[in-house]
């Protein structure tokens, strides 16, 4: 999964793969702004192509020099993962009320007054009603987002398919570094 904090402490080839990565960065920059200043396309192409492999040289030949950019890297990567993380947390919430409340007039539910909501307890069911929760044989291709999203039309639970982007967010935005359960476990928001 795609993260925006590197692994701590770095090992040579995450120097070495860090390296080679900011130096494309550096080459297209360079490349975007010669652009916008009018210089020929060739000459802005050549210019990012000996940026990008003079970083690439340094990062396969002395790696251990890229160690403070690495750490300046997640420094930066840590606090714009912390404000990031709130501000998708803050959109997909305002985003799941605005869905409920639409979903709950769509339906004719009473609105929530004085009376309490229109919300019904009701109990469990049977332990066969469950389908295939943890029990019996997978095959190769289930668990894929086809089958997700197969699921979710079927059932009438499609909404469920708008929350993926914002978790997939919340999980390249994560700067908890804890290994105890993964960031993807969407029951965890």
């Amino acid at each position: 999964m795609l993260k925006i904090v590197l692994d701590a402490p770095p090992d040579r080839e995450g120097l070495q793969g860090f390296g080679i990565a900011i130096g494309l960065l550096a080459a297209a920059a360079l490349v975007l702004v010669a652009w916008a200043l009018g210089v020929a396309p060739a000459l802005a192409l050549g210019a990012g192509l000996i940026v990008w492999m003079l970083a690439a040289g340094l990062a396969w030949r002395r790696p251990e020099k890229l160690e403070g950019a690495y750490a300046g890297w997640n420094r930066l990567a840590r606090a714009f993962g912390r404000r990031a993380a709130a501000v998708v947390l803050g959109v997909s919430f305002y985003l799941v009320v605005l869905a409920a409340a639409g979903a709950g007039r769509t339906r004719g539910l009473p609105d929530m007054g004085p009376a309490g909501p229109a919300w019904k307890p009701r109990g469990t069911l049977g332990a066969d009603e469950y389908g295939g929760l943890g029990g019996g044989r997978r095959s190769a291709g289930s668990g894929s987002a086809r089958e997700l999203a197969r699921w979710a039309r079927g059932t009438g639970r499609a909404w469920i398919l708008l929350l993926i982007p914002f978790l997939l967010l919340l999980d390249a935005f994560d700067v908890s570094g804890r290994e105890e359960a993964p960031s993807s476990i969407y029951t965890l928001y």
